[in-house]
């Protein structure tokens, strides 16, 4: 419990204390950037987990993709907030890329900052990319955008779960490597898993901790909301549990696909890289 002038407050109170404190005064806690790919559960982190982060104002990075803003011309603020999500996988060929990404993902932007970079097996990202890009992903706003869309959902559907992963895992391959290099340039960063948000949550709560603060009600609610579905509702969906590649790509296409991200899933710890596939 903690005193007031008003007598005991909760620790509920505490946290509205806070929260109100920060509309007041700002927060003297240094800003933090959170990077991530594609299919890393960062659609969780951007609509719960960022905006819930204690003295910290989530600048929802992602949709000023759609206001025409660069990001050379966005205001980063060197305390009080949480920019995110960040995907480095944004398709380097586009508009998006050079408008709003291209900017934050340069090692000397991101050198004397501090950032939090969520990943996820890219084998895995693999098989949900062609899922949710494929079947699942709800179209953009503007009709322009649900036309390209639309365009590129037809042109993946042509291809099979394998075909997309042999044709992709170079690409994100690159945006692991990106992830390495601005992790290392980094004066403050922490590297967080999707499989350990599954298999090992107070681990992953630990890690997040320094960089990001959560009421305890939120993190219980992580909880539920990203335990793996047991027996996914429609044939697209996949169930989140990790190493759902080994039962959705034949071996011979996990063989190719470990001998091209190879280095990427040492380095990160994404064991065995080439374990054998009867």
């Amino acid at each position: 419990m903690i005193q007031s002038p008003f007598g005991k407050l909760s620790r509920n109170a505490k946290y509205i204390s806070d929260s109100l404190r920060w509309r007041l005064f700002g927060s003297d806690s240094q800003s933090v950037y959170f990077y991530t790919i594609h299919k890393c559960a960062s659609a969780l982190f951007a609509g719960y987990v960022l905006p819930n982060a204690l003295g910290l104002k989530h600048v929802h990075y992602a949709r000023k993709i759609y206001r025409g803003r660069q990001a050379s011309e966005l205001r980063f603020e060197p305390t009080g907030h949480v920019y995110g999500p960040i995907r480095v996988s944004a398709d380097r060929q586009s508009p998006v890329y050079d408008r709003f990404v291209k900017h934050v993902v340069e090692p000397e932007f991101i050198a004397d900052k501090k950032a939090v970079f969520l990943v996820r097996d890219p084998r895995d990202i693999l098989v949900s990319a062609y899922y949710s890009f494929g079947f699942n992903h709800k179209l953009g706003q503007g009709t322009e955008r649900k036309r390209e869309m639309l365009a590129a959902r037809s042109q993946l559907r042509d291809l099979t779960v394998d075909q997309y992963a042999l044709a992709n895992a170079e690409f994100f391959r690159s945006s692991f490597d990106r992830i390495a290099a601005l992790n290392q340039s980094c004066e403050q960063s922490v590297i967080l898993k999707y499989e350990e948000l599954i298999d090992d949550f107070e681990g992953f709560i630990k890690k997040l901790e320094p960089y990001i603060q959560l009421k305890p009600s939120v993190i219980r609610h992580l909880h539920n909301v990203s335990r793996p579905k047991q027996k996914p509702q429609h044939a697209h969906r996949r169930s989140g549990q990790p190493s759902d590649f080994r039962s959705q790509l034949e071996p011979e296409t996990i063989k190719a696909v470990n001998l091209a991200l190879g280095k990427v899933l040492a380095d990160f710890g994404f064991e065995p890289a080439y374990r054998s596939v009867a």
